[in-house]
Formats: C-alpha cells, sequence, structure tokens
C-alpha cells in the first residue's frame, strides 16, 4: 500500500505546473484571492459547488502560494490519500489480491490523476467519498459498530457538502445501514446526524441550483454525454491522443470488461466477495443510475466528472472479478495490461498531445508578452478572459475610448456552451495584422496601427454569450 500511495503520488505532483490554468480553475483563482468574505459571497453567488474547498484552498495558497503548484497541490494531495482507503476499501471486500489491483488501477488512473491536477473540489469528494465507502464497509462488516458508523455519517455529510454528486451514493449506503443495520435503535443517532447535516446542506444546494449557471449541461444530448462518462472513466479526459479518437471502441471495450469482470466475481467468488462486490455496486449505481433517472424527469446535471464519486466503488468491483482463483494468471495480467496502458496515457498521451491539455493561456500569454506600450486585447469569448489575466495582470475591461497602436485578438476554438457561436471582430484600418500565432485551440493575431487610433471598446461587441470583448492593458 505504501508503495502504491508513493507511484499515485509521484503521477500526481511530478507534474503539477505542466499545463496552465483553464477558466475552471481560474474562477477558483480570482476566488482564493479574494477576501475570506468576498471568497464565500463569490462561491455561494456564482458557483455550483459547495464551500468546502475553496475554503480548505484560500488557507492552503496562503502557505503554499497561489501558482499552478500551490493551488494545484491539495488536490493532488487529496488524490494521493485516495490511494489507500480504495486499497483498504477493497481489501475489506476480496483480501489482499483485490486491494493490490484497485490500488495499482487508482494510483494510475487518468481520471484520477488528471483531477487530482485541478484546482476544483473533484479531488476532495473523491476522496470524502472512498473515506464514506471504507467505513461503510467496515460497519457492515464489524456488525455496525458505533465508531465507524460515525466516521460513515461524518464523512458522508462531508462529502455531499464538497460536491452534491455524492448525495447519489451516500444514498445506497444510508438504505442499506437502515434496512440491515442492528436495529432502528442503534443505528438512529447516526442516520440522524446524516439527516441533519444533509437538511442544512439543502438550503445551500437550492440557492445554487439557481444561480450557479450550470444550466448548459441539459442544452447537451444525454446519450453523448453517457457515452463520455464512461470513456473519462476508462481512458480520461479526451482518450487515447485527440477528443476523438477511438471513442466508440474504447466504450465498448471498457463496458465489455467490466460486465465480464463483475460477472466473474459474482458467478466464481466465494461468498463474502460477492456479498461485498454487491455492496459497492449499490454505491457506484447510485452514483450512476440515479442522476440518470432523475434527468429523465427533472434536472439534468450528467456530465462526466460528476461521475467519480463512483470510480472507488467500480474498481473495487472491477478488481473482485479480475483477482478470483479461478481465472488464475489471466485476471492479474489483465489487471497489468490496463495498469501499463493508465500510466501511457499519464505519462505519454497527454503530455505529447496539445489537444488533450488543459487550454494554454500561459503560452498565449506569452506569445503576447509583456505591454510595452498601451494596448487592447479582444478576447472571445469574453468569459474565458479570468484565464489569461492570471498571466497577463493589470488587465481590466475596456469601459471608455482608448488611444493605441496595438490589438491583439484572442479567439478559442474550443467547447462552449448554450450554442452561441465564437465571434471575434478585427480592428478596422489604419490597423493591419501583424502578426499571428496558432497555439494549441487558440488564434492570436496582433494588429498594429501606424499612429495611436482612439478605440472605442464597442467596435468589438458582437452578440451572444460567447462574442469577443476588449479588454485594456496599461503599459510598465
Amino acid at each position: 500500500m505504501i508503495a502504491l500511495t508513493a507511484a499515485g503520488a509521484l503521477v500526481r505532483f511530478a507534474s503539477l505546473d505542466a499545463q496552465s490554468f483553464w477558466y475552471d480553475e481560474a474562477l477558483t483563482h480570482e476566488l482564493v484571492n479574494d477576501s475570506f468574505r468576498g471568497m464565500l459571497d463569490g462561491v455561494l453567488g456564482h458557483e455550483a459547488q459547495p464551500p468546502p474547498y475553496f475554503v480548505l484552498a484560500w488557507f492552503w495558497i496562503r502557505i503554499f502560494g497561489d501558482g499552478e503548484v500551490g493551488l494545484r497541490s491539495l488536490s493532488a494531495l487529496l488524490g494521493t490519500l485516495t490511494v489507500p482507503l480504495a486499497y483498504e476499501a477493497a481489501r475489506m471486500v476480496g483480501g489482499r489480491r483485490v486491494a493490490l489491483a484497485a490500488g495499482l488501477l487508482t494510483a494510475l488512473s487518468p481520471a484520477l490523476v488528471w483531477y487530482s491536477q485541478e484546482a476544483r473540489a473533484y479531488a476532495l469528494v473523491t476522496f470524502l467519498s472512498a473515506l464514506a465507502l471504507l467505513f461503510f464497509l467496515r460497519s457492515v462488516q464489524g456488525g455496525f459498530a458505533g465508531r465507524d458508523l460515525a466516521v460513515w455519517a461524518a464523512a458522508s455529510v462531508l462529502a455531499v457538502a464538497s460536491h452534491y454528486f455524492a448525495l447519489f451514493a451516500v444514498l445506497p449506503m444510508a438504505a442499506w445501514v437502515l434496512l440491515r443495520g442492528p436495529g432502528l435503535r442503534r443505528v438512529l443517532p447516526y442516520l440522524g446526524g446524516l439527516v441533519a447535516g444533509l437538511l442544512a446542506i439543502a438550503p445551500m444546494l437550492l440557492y445554487q441550483q439557481s444561480h450557479g449557471g450550470v444550466d448548459w449541461i441539459g442544452t447537451i444530448p444525454l446519450w453523448p454525454r453517457v457515452r463520455d462518462a464512461i470513456f473519462f472513466l476508462a481512458a480520461g479526459p479526451g482518450g487515447f491522443g485527440s477528443p476523438t479518437y477511438r471513442r466508440e471502441e474504447v466504450f465498448a471495450v471498457a463496458i465489455a470488461c467490466f460486465v465480464l469482470a463483475v460477472a466473474a466475481a459474482l458467478v466464481w467468488a466465494e461468498r463474502p466477495m460477492r456479498r461485498g462486490v454487491l455492496l459497492v455496486l449499490g454505491v457506484a449505481a447510485g452514483v450512476t443510475v440515479l442522476p440518470l433517472a432523475a434527468a429523465a424527469v427533472g434536472p439534468d446535471y450528467v456530465l462526466d466528472r460528476n461521475f467519480l464519486p463512483a470510480w472507488v466503488p467500480l474498481t473495487i468491483a472491477v478488481a473482485a472479478g479480475l483477482c478470483v482463483r479461478r481465472l488464475r494468471w489471466v485476471g492479474p495480467a489483465v489487471v497489468a495490461i490496463v495498469a501499463v496502458g493508465f500510466a501511457a496515457i499519464v505519462g505519454g498521451a497527454v503530455p505529447r498531445n496539445p489537444e488533450r491539455q488543459r487550454d494554454d493561456w500561459r503560452s498565449v500569454a506569452e506569445r503576447i508578452g509583456p505591454p510595452r506600450e498601451d494596448r487592447i486585447m479582444v478576447v472571445s469569448p469574453r468569459w474565458q478572459t479570468r484565464s489569461l489575466r492570471i498571466y497577463q495582470p493589470r488587465t481590466a475591461a475596456m469601459r471608455r475610448p482608448a488611444p493605441v497602436t496595438k490589438v491583439w485578438t484572442v479567439e478559442l476554438e474550443t467547447f462552449v456552451p448554450h450554442g452561441s457561436l465564437v465571434t471575434t471582430i478585427a480592428p478596422k484600418p489604419p490597423f493591419r495584422e501583424t502578426r499571428y500565432a496558432r497555439i494549441q485551440n487558440f488564434t492570436v493575431r496582433e494588429f498594429t496601427a501606424p499612429q495611436p487610433v482612439l478605440i472605442d471598446p464597442e467596435e468589438f461587441e458582437g452578440e451572444g454569450i460567447n462574442r469577443g470583448s476588449a479588454f485594456f492593458q496599461p503599459r510598465g
């Protein structure tokens, strides 16, 4: 377990600064650099995630800094600590062989490594969901001891308070404790504490649901999102080298391997292991099936990264099936092949292919360079400017006309919500294009005029939420 945890730490911490902050992380960067009260107001007013991660990150950056390594190291630590939790939970289900397999896959998982290197709440909710699962299994196997139930209830509340999707993992566990526990009198204090914690979270959930800006999820057809979620759990964001590379094939192979492994566990495993597999499958089904059912009748928030609380229970079920003794060397060989594939994605496919990486605002800022004169930057879509401003400070929204000789346009051609096209309006003569660069998904252009020209920011206002907008940056 120590070796697997060390391997998990290595792949998470070694390349924390290899990619620049993208839009979601720029939101976090902006929030945690505000005052504590300003951070809380910003989270509650504009985020779809609850405050605990941002509270932790607010304190964290004041010790470790707000650069890529400093801010992301919190998620990397939480992702690393998830490895021993997965190992121990798997050991309770199927013994040491299953623990080794589940721990290895958790340490190298492209999906978990990716979000262990992102300054958002996903590593925290994955860690807390794994902690809740571990103490749920301990309570089931230990006769529902009070200490195990207390830690399970506390971890469950904290998981939901970190990301609302964790509720779908908590509900099946709570139902099992209620229905199969030693009696209502013994489990009522812990279930009561769980319910009280969830009720305390409910008003914040309802408020953020209407203010968090996640309505764009439902504008995407459901089936592609389900397919992409399975692909994401199997191969990480973007797959084997590009966003569309063999997506259907990976999807089919992942489903087939999962079904065969679970079937092997349920048919060939001994009775205690079968029971443990059914328990973790129940938790995983809650995270995956309940949101789909909700999407069919009401709110639709089905998105690949929201399924991260299902990773550990799904992996334990697969590892149990691959480690049944009837498979002899075949199961461990499959585990080894999958682990090698995970390592190749994490260590090779992602670093070599810019299309699989986060939006490279750092390279865009380096290409533009420091401001040697007053200048304007036109960014499309306008809401993406938060990321650029981290690497090009002293950039502010342009409120009134200003005379400049330089205008830069930055257009990001990537996923944009709300069905609005990305539009960029170039400056009019006497400006002429003097430089052009293609960086990852960006088109960057420099326009120069022979003399200062008074520029009205309204000249660059397009239409739709993804239109461009002008930002002023003084020299110096």
